[in-house]
C-alpha cells in the first residue's frame, strides 16, 4: 500500500499536479524555479573571483532583484559579495585593485551614496557555512538565501515593515520556496523560530 502511495505521489509531481516545497512536504501546483539574471557586472567580478581565488566559496548578486518583489523601487542597488570568512578581507583588497567602489564591513548607507545604474558598488560580507547557493557559471544565492538575508541582515533594514512583507509575498506568490531549505539556512543565523513565526503572521494578512 505505502509503495502504491509513493508512486502516485511519484506520478503527481512528475505531471506538476504537485510540488515539492521541502522535505516530506507537496503542494498543488507547478513548481517556478527562481533564476537570477547574470548581469555584465555580475558576471565580470564573478569571473574575477573565481581566476583569483578558485578555491574561495562565494556568491553575489544585485539588489536590484529585490525590484521585482517590493511595493516601491528602490532608492538604488547595490552588490553584494558572500565570501568565505579566511578569504574575505584578501578577496576585498583584491577587489578595490579592479573595481571601484568596493566597501567591507561599513554602514549600508554609505554603500547607497555610491549607488547608480552603471557601475554599482560592492559590499564584501563575511559568507554563513553551507549558505544555499546556486551553481552555474558564477555563483549565485538562491531565493531562500535571498530571503532570510532580508530578514535577518542589517544591510536590509531599510526594508523593514511593510516593504519585507511585500518582499516575502511576492516571493512566495511567483516562486516555490524550499521551506526545508530556507528554514536551514535560517537555523545557521540563529533566525529559525524569528522567521517561522514572521512568515506564520504575514501569512494571514
Amino acid at each position: 500500500m505505502k509503495s502504491t502511495f509513493n508512486w502516485r505521489i511519484f506520478e503527481f509531481v512528475k505531471q506538476f499536479e504537485l510540488k515539492r516545497i521541502g522535505r516530506g512536504q507537496l503542494m498543488i501546483g507547478q513548481e517556478v524555479a527562481f533564476f537570477q539574471p547574470y548581469t555584465e557586472q555580475l558576471n565580470e567580478i564573478g569571473s574575477y573571483i573565481q581566476d583569483q581565488f578558485p578555491f574561495a566559496d562565494y556568491c553575489l548578486w544585485d539588489t536590484g532583484i529585490l525590484n521585482e518583489f517590493s511595493h516601491h523601487l528602490q532608492r538604488g542597488s547595490f552588490i553584494i559579495v558572500d565570501v568565505e570568512k579566511d578569504a574575505a578581507q584578501s578577496v576585498y583588497f583584491q577587489l578595490k585593485e579592479r573595481f571601484k567602489p568596493v566597501f567591507f564591513r561599513v554602514n549600508v548607507d554609505l554603500v547607497f551614496d555610491f549607488a547608480n545604474d552603471n557601475d554599482k558598488p560592492l559590499l564584501i560580507r563575511n559568507m554563513v557555512s553551507e549558505s544555499p547557493v546556486s551553481h552555474g557559471s558564477i555563483k549565485t544565492p538562491t531565493l531562500e538565501k535571498i530571503l532570510v538575508d532580508v530578514f535577518s541582515d542589517p544591510e536590509f533594514v531599510y526594508l523593514e515593515g511593510v516593504e519585507r512583507v511585500h518582499i516575502f509575498l511576492n516571493a512566495f506568490e511567483k516562486y516555490t520556496i524550499n521551506r526545508t531549505k530556507l528554514f536551514r539556512y535560517a537555523a545557521r543565523k540563529g533566525k529559525k523560530q524569528e522567521l517561522m513565526e514572521y512568515i506564520d503572521k504575514i501569512s494571514r494578512l
